[in-house]
């Protein structure tokens, strides 16, 4: 039998008053199924199960006839079919029961039920809800050792950019050509040495590059002298259980804005002041919540980013990004995002939550983003890693 804690799962099903959490995977398209259910992608699924995970009855496994072992270590009642037909019978035992999926209409991320599945389910009278509220209590809420390892990753991560301001201005002063890839190579072998992994390389953007939040760091760009520099570094400790299905590696991410000379334009520290402001204005706000004891989601605290940086004076075309996303084992996780505007996420940040701060300013020449991580643990705010940047690095 797999090692899941059903028990778990059932309870936070009937906290939300559903009659189950139903599962539909087929080509292992739903990553939060091959997660929360440690589902080797390796297993054939060419196809479509279910799973209903029932409050209070038995599970049941619908599987088809040509992959009847696809749910074998799974506990439950199974049940085959051959034809779409004989599938809608099966389904229709379900009528009137409500199950979560994986479809939401504002978080396209956690929504891999297809329009097609969906259909079937409705034509049999099953009412869906969005599974996003039980996807964050199962796999968005952090325990005390992966806190433990987001610290330690975010510690690093701080000793790294350090480390990397340094290397980048002696070598500047040197008059050494200094590209963006020269950089970056230097912060992977930081994070190499540190024992430390991640998903995709670390953002090193110079002048009218770091107008653009998710550049992809070049080969030829040179650094000149009074040019602006956007670092975007994310990174989780390497440890040896980290292929297992429960290790605790968490991410760390942050962002820093640097500057090739002495004399900073006042464009560029107006709108490093503004968007500093309007991250700690963010802290500010859900500090104040919790210690009244009020929620707050992540629509919120977005809109109190975004209405600072308006205020300011500057445009919505400015703000091209929502203020944070979730963290946790995934770089971008699946508990609540600081969003009112890309995926609106009304979702609270709750006790053993983790999640970015980054508020962002962009131009045509160039742009600026201050990145913090936090979490939440027994109704207090912690800014993890280290002190958050207040004034531009300059050389």
């Amino acid at each position: 039998m797999i090692n899941i804690d059903i028990n778990k799962i059932k309870k936070a099903i009937l906290k939300e008053n559903l009659s189950g959490w139903l599962f539909f995977n087929f080509k292992h398209r739903d990553s939060i199924a091959n997660l929360l259910l440690k589902i080797d992608k390796k297993i054939t699924n060419t196809r479509g199960w279910f799973y209903i995970i029932a409050a209070e009855k038995e599970n049941v496994k619908i599987v088809h006839s040509v992959e009847p072992d696809a749910l074998k270590e799974y506990p439950g009642k199974t049940i085959i079919y051959t034809s779409k037909e004989e599938l809608k019978v099966i389904l229709k035992q379900f009528s009137g029961m409500c199950f979560a999926v994986q479809a939401d209409h504002n978080l396209t991320q956690i929504s891999f039920l297809d329009s097609g599945t969906a259909s079937i389910l409705h034509e049999c009278k099953i009412k869906t809800v969005s599974s996003a509220s039980l996807i964050k209590k199962m796999l968005g809420n952090l325990d005390n050792e992966q806190i433990s390892m987001h610290e330690k990753a975010g510690a690093l991560l701080y000793k790294i950019m350090e480390e990397t301001w340094e290397y980048l201005s002696v070598n500047f002063k040197k008059s050494k050509k200094i590209t963006e890839k020269f950089i970056q190579s230097f912060i992977l072998e930081k994070f190499e040495k540190n024992n430390l992994i991640t998903d995709s390389p670390p953002l090193v953007a110079f002048g009218k590059n770091s107008a653009n939040p998710h550049y992809n760091t070049g080969e030829a760009e040179v650094l000149k002298k009074n040019t602006i520099i956007q670092f975007d570094i994310w990174a989780k400790c390497r440890t040896q259980n980290l292929k297992e299905p429960g290790a605790k590696c968490v991410y760390a991410d942050i962002s820093w804005v640097g500057f090739s000379g002495s004399d900073c334009p006042n464009k560029i520290v107006k709108s490093f002041n503004a968007i500093t402001g309007a991250r700690d204005s963010v802290i500010a706000f859900i500090k104040e919540n919790l210690k009244a004891g009020t929620e707050v989601s992540g629509f919120d605290a977005d809109k109190i980013a975004r209405n600072f940086l308006l205020n300011y004076g500057y445009k919505k075309d400015d703000i091209k990004h929502r203020t944070g996303h979730a963290i946790d084992m995934e770089l971008h996780g699946y508990g609540t995002n600081l969003d009112s505007v890309e995926f609106p996420d009304k979702r609270i940040l709750s006790n053993n939550s983790c999640f970015s701060v980054e508020p962002g300013l962009y131009f045509k020449d160039f742009g600026v983003r201050t990145e913090i991580n936090c979490y939440i643990i027994k109704n207090r705010l912690f800014v993890s890693g280290g002190i958050p940047q207040n004034q531009i690095l300059m050389i």
